[in-house]
């Protein structure tokens, strides 16, 4: 199946009073159109941990995970042509924001980020990570009224 034209974006508490601009950017500027949104999405540290296993080796871990557990973000998933690219561009391809400051400095990364692991916005870079960030932030309740069937048992594996 083919998921380029789907996305979703979590905005961490950090890049959270940035919220609205990001918003308005998805919708206008992106054209992109948001099928689900909690701007008061709040996780527990064990899904956190979950959210950012592959850094569990990496001497900041805790940090990494403190970072946006218990504070309110907003989450978003969207749909539109191209919507995996536009987002990811949009974004920033560069998980540093000192990178995305000097690559590119339009991205959101790159104009709000400060240091990792504050870089504003979670957002997949491929068809697998969408599937896996699906299925960690998003419940088969809430997508099942939006999404055609054939994509929701794709997202969902059933």
């Amino acid at each position: 199946m083919n998921l380029r034209n789907f996305s979703c974006v979590i905005v961490k508490p950090d890049g959270y009073p940035y919220k609205e601009r990001i918003i308005y950017e998805i919708e206008k500027e992106l054209k992109l159109e948001i099928k689900v949104k909690d701007e008061n999405y709040v996780i527990s540290r064990k899904r956190a941990e979950l959210w950012y296993i592959k850094y569990k080796s990496n001497p900041n871990f805790n940090e990494i995970v403190e970072a946006v557990c218990g504070k309110p973000m907003c989450r978003m998933f969207v749909e539109g042509k191209n919507a995996l690219e536009k987002i990811l561009e949009r974004a920033g391809k560069f998980t540093d924001p000192k990178d995305s400051r000097e690559k590119e400095p339009y991205s959101w990364r790159g104009r709000w980020g400060t240091k990792l692991p504050y870089n504003v916005v979670h957002r997949p870079v491929n068809e697998q990570e969408l599937v896996r960030d699906v299925r960690i932030h998003f419940s088969l309740k809430e997508l099942e009224n939006v999404l055609e069937d054939e994509v929701i048992l794709y997202l969902f594996g059933i």
